[in-house]
């Protein structure tokens, strides 16, 4: 887990416009994120309610981590896959119905599903539409312009999270401050990257721009990443490619 993404830290406040977002649209209402999920936590004990006990144990820990300790955008579909397989666990406790009000709340709730499932389904669609349409990742751009640098001995620098995706065009590392030489990203607070092992940089790639390296004489070509959540962007990440003239 990276660490600047974990924080034991009380979350609750964002789990409303997580949790919406991942079991339905983009609410930027907060009444509207608290009622949608009110209504969908009522429906689902009512759905569960011959088997609560064990849906809740089996449930709860994910829940509380999510709300308490960590959680991200893109991590929070986890409620939703986790709503499908308890509905799968526990299939055969539905048909325990006596009564026609019962069975109409077996079939409110089976249209949530249902509907939330729908939901998924389009918002995939189309991810997979726009990942068609739009590169997620300039890496394999970026990685044939840095290769005849790379071939001429050139010190090329890495600089960010993200300019480590370039690496996997490569058979061997690129970059001078690669940790140790290796060629992922290492997830510990006392591994430095940030480094140049006091050489020169022909080439830089960065995930934001080094104004410093404009100063000393560096251009630069931008190169734009972009990813999106549901239906709407959640990542941009502009790549920086300076070289020494």
């Amino acid at each position: 887990m990276p660490p600047a993404d974990c924080s034991f830290t009380l979350n609750r406040l964002s789990f409303a416009d997580s949790a919406s977002n991942a079991l339905l649209f983009s609410i930027h209402n907060k009444p509207l994120q608290y009622l949608f999920l009110l209504f969908a936590v009522l429906l689902l004990i009512y759905y569960f309610r011959h088997c609560i006990v064990r849906v809740l144990v089996m449930s709860m820990p994910l829940v509380l981590y999510m709300i308490f300790i960590y959680q991200r955008l893109w991590h929070m579909t986890y409620l939703f896959f986790l709503i499908v397989a308890l509905m799968l666990i526990f299939r055969d406790e539905f048909k325990k119905t006596g009564s026609h009000k019962e069975e109409f709340g077996n079939l409110l709730a089976n249209a949530l599903v249902i509907f939330l499932l729908s939901v998924q389904c389009f918002t995939g669609f189309y991810s997979v539409y726009y990942d068609y349409r739009y590169p997620y990742s300039p890496s394999k751009e970026i990685a044939q312009i840095v290769k005849p640098y790379h071939e001429a001995g050139a010190n090329i620098v890495g600089l960010g999270f993200y300019s480590i995706s370039v690496s996997p065009y490569f058979d061997e590392s690129i970059y001078i401050n690669d940790y140790e030489g290796k060629t992922y990203f290492i997830w510990k607070d006392d591994v430095e990257r940030n480094t140049y092992r006091g050489k020169v940089p022909d080439v830089v790639v960065a995930t934001g721009r080094m104004e410093h390296l404009e100063e000393h004489g560096y251009r630069y070509e931008l190169y734009e990443s972009k990813m999106i959540y549901k239906l709407e962007d959640a990542e941009y990440i502009p790549y920086f490619v300076y070289f020494r003239e």
